[in-house]
């Protein structure tokens, strides 16, 4: 069966009091396989990764980006995303031969946004400790955009959901803003959406049939696909920013390219050294 376009689709429930972010991403999983040369669990866990953090999508305005740097140091682990309010998203996980999956880590997770016509994004930095990989999702919304959420990855389709709640009207002083009442929701709704990820559902039409049942509002929808923006260009000025730095270092003796791999996508670029060298009249 030929895979959709993935998609975010957001929902708010009957009590507007909780809004819902369901990704489907089996388009999305399949593009990162080809991509990213992970073995056995190693891929299992970069999926999990992907499919937790990428709902957060659906909370980007237009023109915003959105960075997403986890670092973890017992074991080593590297996680980078990166997303755009187009539904762009480019993602990698190291080291690629990864052989221990922490259920809970420790590290650090920088949340880089940028906005459109903004001269500085907005930077934050987050302290993890025995965190499990999908409440390091709920810790950046609480202390970057101050909200209460939750999500939920399928095991048995790359569908995720994100529950946030919603802050209260003007005048409404009758929302009870604590955790208890966001797992009271997902307890009321999770198991038909547990039921929906099982299903493995990707058409448009058959999840707005099921969403309607729950009697969930649509807000809107945005196509999710992988995308860098590597380039020959990039490549050059990064090369040329480390030979300020190394010089001719940076070379073996006699040697007339260099090959660079981009990290997210894997496309190899043969830059010149004659090309490299030619930023060092501008430093002289």
């Amino acid at each position: 069966m030929e895979l959709l376009e993935s998609r975010i689709y957001t929902f708010v429930d009957s009590t507007k009091r909780f809004a819902f972010y369901f990704l489907e991403g089996q388009q999305l999983i399949q593009e990162l396989a080809l991509i990213h040369p992970l073995q056995g669990g190693g891929f299992a866990y970069f999926r999990d990764v992907v499919l937790s953090f990428m709902p957060m999508l659906a909370l980007l305005k237009h023109g915003e980006q959105l960075g997403l740097y986890l670092d973890a140091e017992d074991p080593y682990l590297r996680v980078k995303l990166e997303i755009t309010a187009g539904g762009h998203v480019r993602c990698l996980l190291m080291p690629e031969d990864l052989k221990e999956f922490p259920e809970r880590i420790t590290g650090i997770v920088r949340v880089r946004k940028s906005f459109q016509n903004a001269k500085e994004p907005y930077n934050s930095i987050i302290e993890v400790n025995g965190v499990s990989l999908r409440n390091i999702i709920n810790q950046v919304l609480e202390r970057s955009y101050q909200f209460n959420s939750l999500v939920r990855v399928s095991q048995n389709s790359d569908q995720s959901y994100l529950v946030l709640q919603l802050p209260g009207l003007p005048g409404d002083t009758e929302i009870d803003h604590t955790s208890e009442a966001l797992l009271h929701c997902d307890e009321l709704y999770g198991p038909r959406l547990a039921d929906l990820m099982n299903r493995g559902l990707q058409q448009p039409e058959e999840l707005a049939v099921y969403f309607q049942e729950l009697q969930f509002q649509p807000m809107g929808a945005r196509t999710v696909q992988y995308h860098c923006n590597c380039s020959q260009e990039r490549m050059l000025a990064n090369l040329q920013s480390l030979y300020i730095n190394e010089g001719e270092a940076l070379f073996e003796p006699g040697q007339a390219h260099l090959e660079v791999t981009c990290e997210y996508c894997k496309s190899r670029f043969e830059i010149a050294r004659t090309e490299i060298e030619a930023i060092s009249p501008l430093y002289n």
